[in-house]
């Protein structure tokens, strides 16, 4: 595999608020794009409560945005070109998973890229600093590698985030630049994976409401 080229705009200034390199909660008055991020149909299993997400998944981990790097192309059946983005998450905390996950200071998750290869669109979505909650599992094996790059770096573990429930941002949403920082889950809304998701509004309190699951 040849070198990881990663992609981050780290925003020092946004409207008078200053939001430079966050280990934490610095960085939630971030704009952040979620549109950029796509999905693969299917018929998706989805958790009607955040203890019931952090159960389902092998990895939970709290941090902050690191990057983006171009990753994994494979064919779909009918032979087109599906591309792969990874996002580079520092980890803050690792509240479930193997030692490994994190090993080197970061978690790396796979996203669907779209029909380019072009991980600066992501960059300039989800700046560099954004928090972010990630649940999530090794990725599958892809039949039809076509393997043009892995996006992270050799021997760390590569984890999946194309189901909706995997990557949770707390930000500004891009749509209504003017509102308070919410929870902005890369897929759908938090109302739509049921009631019990609607009292999250902030990824502390994504954090409070897990944390007995993982005990």
């Amino acid at each position: 595999m040849g070198r990881v080229g990663w992609f981050g705009v780290v925003v020092l200034l946004v409207g008078g608020v200053v939001v430079g390199c966050a280990e934490g909660r610095e960085g939630v008055g971030r704009v952040v794009d979620t549109s950029v991020f796509g999905f693969a149909e299917g018929d998706y299993v989805m958790f009607g409560s955040p203890a019931e997400n952090a159960e389902a998944w092998d990895v939970v981990v709290s941090g902050v945005v690191g990057g983006f790097a171009e990753g994994r192309t494979h064919l779909t059946a009918g032979g087109a070109p599906v591309h792969k983005v990874v996002v580079r998450v520092g980890v803050v905390e690792r509240l479930k998973g193997d030692a490994k996950y994190g090993a080197d200071g970061n978690v790396y998750v796979e996203v669907w890229g779209g029909t380019e290869a072009d991980a600066s669109r992501f960059a300039r979505a989800v700046p560099v600093g954004t928090p972010v909650v990630v649940f999530s599992t090794d990725v599958p094996a892809v039949e039809a590698d076509l393997g043009e790059g892995d996006g992270h770096p050799p021997g760390t573990p590569l984890l999946t985030g194309i189901h909706p429930q995997t990557l949770f941002f707390e930000g500004v949403p891009a749509a209504t630049p003017k509102a308070a920082p919410t929870v902005l889950p890369a897929q759908d809304t938090l109302a739509s994976f049921g009631p019990a998701w609607t009292g999250i509004h902030t990824l502390t309190d994504l954090l409070t409401a897990i944390r007995p699951a993982l005990n």
